[in-house]
């Protein structure tokens, strides 16, 4: 359920940080992010199963939600 608002919320974010001239190239870019976020967190969960337990994917997921969050706070506009 929070992965979906997420997803519908990235996409907010992207809209209101290109400008409307610039939407029909950006299109391409936004795409490109959708399928990346898509594989890498199978990817990178393989390889953390690989070497730890099951816990170790809570661990990681932390770690991603908190520089997920320092990166918005840091480079995402204040306007929003």
């Amino acid at each position: 359920m929070f992965t979906i608002a997420l997803d519908a919320l990235g996409s907010t974010a992207f809209m209101g940080s290109v400008r409307s001239y610039e939407r029909a190239q950006m299109a391409a870019v936004y795409r490109t992010y959708l399928d990346f976020s898509e594989l890498t967190p199978p990817l990178v969960y393989s390889v953390v199963l690989s070497f730890f337990g099951l816990g170790s994917v809570f661990v990681t997921l932390g770690l991603l939600a908190a520089f997920c969050g320092f990166f918005t706070w840091r480079y995402l506009p204040k306007s929003f």
